[in-house]
Formats: C-alpha cells, structure tokens, sequence
C-alpha cells in the first residue's frame, strides 16, 4: 500500500504536460541550381521543436549541414536521406529540440553537397512546425522522432 501511495505522490509532483500544437508553417519551392534552401520563420519561441523538410534533385547531391543562426546546435537526422531512383529525387527530415527562440526573422537555410541541386524545395511542415513547451525529442528504432516529454515550463 505504502509503494503504491508513494507511485501516486510522484505521479503527481510531476509538471503539467503542456499541450503540443502547430505554431507557424513555410516553405521554399521549386528553387533551381542551388547549393542552398533557405525557409523564413518569423519570432520563433524559446523551447519550442522545429522540424525541417528538404527535397532535391539529383540524388547525387546530399544535404551537408542545416543551419540556424539563432540555434548554434546541429539539426539532427530524422528520416532520410531517402532516395527515390526513379524520379532522381532525394528528401530528409531534421529536427532542432529546445531551439533559442527570436523575434522578427529567423531563417533556416538547407545547405547541399556533391554538386549544384537542379531543383530544391525546403520548409517546415504541419503538423509540428514548432511544438509549444519544452520538447525533448528523440528518434525511435524506425528513424521518425519521437516527442517523449513536454512541460509547461
């Protein structure tokens, strides 16, 4: 009985999960001859999550570095680089947890490797562009992210 009031105490000293909810969306399309895909946010949030998507086009490009002026921490691979030989094409999702956060603009720009991108297209995408609250995210055994806790601090 003891243990189980003792499970109850901690359950409930525990923060207040804060709610997960899209917060902004952009996109870059369709940019030809490049060696760079840049997405403009404006006045991002401090904790919040910012996942990024990228697809080019030949597959023989890669994706070097993401970058973020205001998040000096690399953006970690959450899927890909996925390659599709039919089409040529490549994409790959990363991810930026607990990002600094800014007001006013905050561009992030997708740099590539191997040689020009004949056609590129970048941008945060719905659902989770920014998820509010602390977000600590991790990738699962199938290379997705994976949201394990979110407070409202």
């Amino acid at each position: 009985m003891a243990r189980r009031l003792l499970s109850v105490f901690f359950l409930l000293a525990l923060p207040a999960a804060a709610a997960i909810s899209k917060v902004q969306s952009a996109a870059t399309w369709n940019t030809t001859s490049t060696t760079t895909c840049t997405v403009a946010l404006t006045n991002t949030t401090l904790h919040n999550l910012l996942v990024v998507w990228a697809t080019w086009s030949p597959t023989s490009v890669t994706v070097l570095k993401v970058v973020d002026a205001n998040n000096t921490n690399p953006f970690p691979s959450a899927v890909g680089p996925t390659a599709q030989s039919a089409s040529n094409t490549a994409a790959q999702i990363v991810y930026q947890n607990n990002i600094r956060g800014t007001t006013g603009t905050d561009n992030v720009v997708v740099t590539f490797s191997g040689g020009t991108a004949t056609t590129a297209s970048c941008g945060c995408p719905a659902p989770c562009v920014f998820c509010k609250g602390r977000v600590h995210a991790s990738i699962t055994h199938r290379g997705f992210p994976k949201l394990i806790r979110s407070s409202s601090r």
